[in-house]
């Protein structure tokens, strides 16, 4: 009875050897490399330019004379590949002189974000200005000013107001 029950061990134990070693399974394997992050950008150009400076005039109207008026166009686009929120800060209006006797409309993408404003004033609409821009978008701001006649425009001869603006693109 021994030797019968040790030869079913040895045939079970040979039988799962063979079983075990002819038996196949399907696999295969892949290797990812060289993935690469790569940070995006965020640039703002202003009327194609780079620059951190841009100056720009009040238009072909110098010197400025009562019932002068003119647009000031500013194309803010986002040149970098990640979109961004864009603030226009007004930085100064100096030389404050000549500002009461002028008026501005400020638009942003033909929407009127202040009207009838004088010139002196422009900051607090100005720093309304909050926009999204896309990756490769853009946008345009533009100030169309006016010098309505009045019986005090005698007293600007001479006059000159800046206006000095900062547009800033972030995430």
């Amino acid at each position: 009875m021994k030797k019968i029950l040790l030869s079913l061990a040895t045939i079970g134990f040979v039988s799962v050897l063979a079983t075990g070693a002819t038996g196949a399974y399907f696999s295969d394997t892949e290797t990812s490399i060289g993935n690469a992050f790569t940070a995006g950008t965020l640039n703002l150009s202003v009327n194609d330019k780079n620059a951190e400076n841009v100056s720009y005039s009040f238009g072909n109207t110098t010197p400025l004379k009562p019932t002068d008026s003119g647009t000031l166009t500013y194309t803010l686009k986002n040149t970098g590949s990640v979109d961004g929120v864009l603030v226009v800060s007004p930085v100064s209006v100096s030389n404050n002189a000549l500002a009461p006797h002028l008026t501005a409309t400020v638009k942003l993408d033909g929407v009127t974000a202040g009207s009838a404003v004088s010139l002196d004033q422009i900051n607090t609409v100005l720093s309304t200005i909050s926009k999204s821009v896309t990756a490769g978008a853009q946008t345009v701001l533009t100030i169309d000013w006016n010098w309505p006649s009045t019986a005090t425009d005698n007293n600007a001869q001479g006059l000159t107001s800046t206006l000095d603006m900062t547009f800033s693109l972030s995430q």
